[in-house]
Formats: structure tokens, sequence, C-alpha cells
């Protein structure tokens, strides 16, 4: 998000749209990579998850929710990568 919506400033709506592949095509055209993004702590993941549920995923652990975060960040890293 940091990349797509800080950096790039890709309005919402196309943000949300993109695959992490056209995200990560995106960020290594301006120079950026996945590696300039910050890394969000577990208490940090935590305090969203409590302040803004989703619905339907009450039984999710944040655990589940942070590993899955970084699978999806590993997953473009190594797209940046293998296109470079």
């Amino acid at each position: 998000m940091e990349i797509g919506l800080g950096r790039l400033r890709l309005a919402p709506q196309d943000f949300w749209r993109m695959t992490l592949a056209e995200l990560a095509a995106a960020a290594r055209g301006t120079g950026l990579s996945v590696s300039d993004a910050a890394t969000m702590a577990r208490a940090d993941l935590n305090r969203l998850c409590n302040a803004f549920p989703d619905h339907g995923r009450e039984n999710q652990s944040t655990d589940d929710l942070y590993t899955t975060l970084y699978e999806q960040k590993d997953k473009l890293s190594a797209m940046a990568v293998a296109w470079r």
C-alpha cells in the first residue's frame, strides 16, 4: 500500500484493481522495489484488526493474517526479481 498509494500516488480504486505483477512493474518503472516499503509490525496489525474487523473473518487469527501479508510480500518480491 505504501508503494501504490503513497509513492506512486495511485488513486485507491486503481491500486485495488491492480494485480501484484502490475504493482511490481509500476514500482520497478519508477526505480522502487518491494524492499523499499516499510514492514508492518505485528502489534500494528493487531491494532488495525481490532479497530476494523473484517465481517465473516472473526475466527481468523491475526497470526494467520500476518502470515498472509508476508506471503504476498514474498510473492511480489519474487516477481520483481524474476522480471529484472
